[in-house]
C-alpha cells in the first residue's frame, strides 16, 4: 500500500490523504521513522552550524531515542507472536 509521503515545512514526513480503514505495513512504518530520523539529525547539524547548542544536543539525542525505538519494532518478514 502506498499512501504517500510528504515533507512539512519543517523538513519531517506525514502520511497524506490516510483512509479509516487502510493500514500501513511495518515495512512502510519504519521506512518512514527512518527518514524522520535522518531528518532530526539534519536538523541537529544546522542547530550546531548555528551555534544553538542545546537544540543540537535535544534533536541529536531524540534521534538517538527513535534509533533505539526503531530496533524493537518488528518488520513484515518478522513472524507473528501469539
Amino acid at each position: 500500500m502506498n499512501m504517500g509521503t510528504h515533507l512539512n515545512q519543517w523538513g519531517t514526513s506525514h502520511i497524506s490523504n490516510p483512509t479509516w480503514g487502510d493500514k500501513m505495513t511495518k515495512d512502510e512504518t519504519r521506512k518512514i521513522l527512518s527518514q524522520d530520523i535522518d531528518n532530526i539529525r539534519a536538523k541537529a547539524n544546522y542547530y550546531k552550524s548555528l551555534h544553538l547548542f542545546e537544540a543540537a544536543k535535544y534533536a541529536n539525542n531524540l534521534a538517538s531515542n527513535l534509533e533505539l525505538a526503531l530496533t524493537t519494532m518488528p518488520s513484515d518478514d518478522d513472524p507473528e507472536i501469539d
